[in-house]
Parts: structure tokens; C-alpha cells; sequence
């Protein structure tokens, strides 16, 4: 709301003793209309306030109010000059969420992410607005307000699990947004990875660290791989150096859960020696774990 408001002088500026204020007359725009607001009761030393009004039909932006008083014998006020802004548009915040991250390709618009992922909110209020008083955030039972127009920070005490954080802004005119919804999945367990078969079995040699049975010809191998979120797996072999030189071997790969996968090692081109089979596994998030067996 607006009030305009103005008291008499007799001798001096500001002494506040005149006769009284006749009216106040002010426009909006050099196109508005004029409008007078009469004093209905003018006394010496008293102010003369106007009732309030409010722009219900101003579009937003940059506005002048030009004003004036005039005293009951005549004596009018130089004019004064006015900018204001009207703004009636609540900010717009937005959410982004820094790496690890993973969008889950449905309809729930769901983010997973981990501890170490940032998020980041920002709000932005229009080019002539009075620009961002706060943001609000809450995570479950945990919240914050910031009075900054962004805020980053990282869910790293949170349990994994499904969540929402829910998240608006307002400006220094009290305008604010509806309340936006955000759906994460936090999630920062390693896969389950295992080598079923071959066993590691101890043979009891000084100095050496637990092996397998022997094998030879066409190997079994029976594998486990579980992860809610999984990305992939892989199955290789890697040969003691001393007996082939390179990279290692692939034997089976896949992007599903595996509960008693079975796959097949062709041992019969290779020579003997010692061989670790590696079972490696890696979620949407980068959480990754291995299994080995020599």
C-alpha cells in the first residue's frame, strides 16, 4: 500500500506551523490520471495523511509518482518526483546436481546420487524485480534457509534411501514461488560381487596366499552379482606376468543382477602358471567393488 502524507510551514521549512493543507495531488505517469485528495478537516500544525491505495492495474516495471500540497491560503508545494518499482512476480529457483549423478529414465523424474554428490539451488527474480530475499530447502526433517540467491551443499549424513527435497524462494517484496518437489535416491553401496566357483581353498604353503584348485580344460565358473542400481559387469582373467604379457582377458560381461551365473574358461591354449580371475562391478553412481581368485 501507498500513503502520502504532508504537514504546513509557516516561517521556516519544516517548522510544521502553517495554517493547514488544503489537498494532495499526485499522478502516476505522465499519461495517468490526476487525483486530489481534499483535506476535510485543515488545521495548523497537523499533518494531513491520505488513505492508502495500492497499482492493481499497472503493469510491472519502473513507475513515477509526482506530488504536491497545497496550504489553504494557496501556498503550493514545488512538485516531487517518485521512482518506484512494481513487482509482482515471485522468483523462479532452480536445482542441479553435480557428479556422481544418474537420471533415472522414467516418469518419476528421480535423481540418484551419492554423499559426494554437490547440489546446488538458485534462484533468479525477474530483471526489474526487487531481486531474492531467501531460499528454503528441507530434506526430510533437515532444512535450511539461505540469504543468498544459491546455496550448495551434500546430503553426506543421509542413510541411503528414497527422498525429496522440497525447496522455494522469495523476494524482498514477499512475492514467493509454489513449493517444488525434487526426488533423489541416495545410494552409496558398492555392488555385491563374488566368484562362486572356483573355491579358494589354503594349500598350506609357507609364504603364500590362499589358491584355488588346480583347473584345467573347460573351467565353470559360477558368479554372483547384485546391486539395485547396477551398470555393469565384467569377468576377466589376468595372467601372471612372467607367463603372458598384455591386458586382461575378458571371459564374461553383462548390465544385469546375476544370482548363480554360470560361464565357461577355456584354459586349454594357455600355459601353466598362475591366473587371477577378477569379478569387477560398478553402479549408475560410481560405487564399484571386486572379487578375485587365484
Amino acid at each position: 500500500p501507498i500513503k502520502l502524507s504532508s504537514l504546513d510551514d509557516l516561517v521556516g521549512i519544516n517548522d510544521g506551523i502553517g495554517l493547514g493543507v488544503k489537498y494532495i495531488e499526485y499522478i502516476v505517469d505522465v499519461v495517468g490520471q490526476t487525483s486530489r485528495l481534499s483535506n476535510p478537516n485543515p488545521e495548523q500544525g497537523k499533518t494531513f495523511e491520505t488513505s492508502t491505495w495500492t497499482f492493481t492495474q499497472e503493469p510491472e516495471g519502473k513507475h513515477n509518482i509526482k506530488y504536491f500540497a497545497e496550504d489553504i491560503i494557496g501556498n503550493k508545494e514545488e512538485e516531487k518526483l517518485k521512482e518506484i518499482i512494481i513487482d509482482n512476480t515471485a522468483p523462479t529457483t532452480t536445482i542441479v546436481y553435480g557428479e556422481p549423478k544418474y537420471v533415472v529414465a522414467d516418469s518419476s523424474a528421480t535423481t540418484i546420487i551419492t554423499k559426494e554428490t554437490g547440489i546446488k539451488l538458485s534462484a533468479i527474480d525477474n530483471p526489474e524485480g526487487s531481486g531474492i530475499a531467501e531460499i528454503e530447502y528441507i530434506v526430510g526433517v533437515v532444512g535450511q534457509t539461505s540469504r543468498l540467491s544459491s546455496i550448495e551443499f551434500k546430503l553426506t549424513n543421509f542413510a541411503d534411501g528414497n527422498y525429496a527435497i522440497k525447496y522455494k524462494s522469495k523476494d524482498n517484496v514477499l512475492n514467493q514461488e509454489p513449493e517444488k518437489t525434487a526426488k533423489i535416491v541416495i545410494d552409496n553401496t558398492v555392488p555385491v560381487v563374488e566368484i562362486l566357483s572356483p573355491v579358494v581353498v589354503d594349500l598350506g604353503l609357507q609364504n603364500a596366499t590362499a589358491l584355488c584348485n588346480y583347473v584345467s580344460g573347460k573351467v565353470e565358473i559360477i558368479i554372483k552379482v547384485q546391486d539395485i542400481h547396477l551398470k555393469s559387469y565384467k569377468l576377466d582373467v589376468i595372467a601372471n606376468p612372467e607367463l603372458v604379457s598384455g591386458e586382461a582377458i575378458s571371459i564374461a560381461a553383462g548390465t544385469n543382477n546375476v544370482t548363480e551365473g554360470i560361464t565357461e574358461w577355456n584354459t586349454n591354449n594357455l600355459p601353466e602358471g598362475l591366473y587371477t580371475l577378477r569379478l569387477t562391478a560398478e553402479d549408475v553412481v560410481g560405487n564399484a567393488n571386486v572379487d578375485t581368485v587365484t
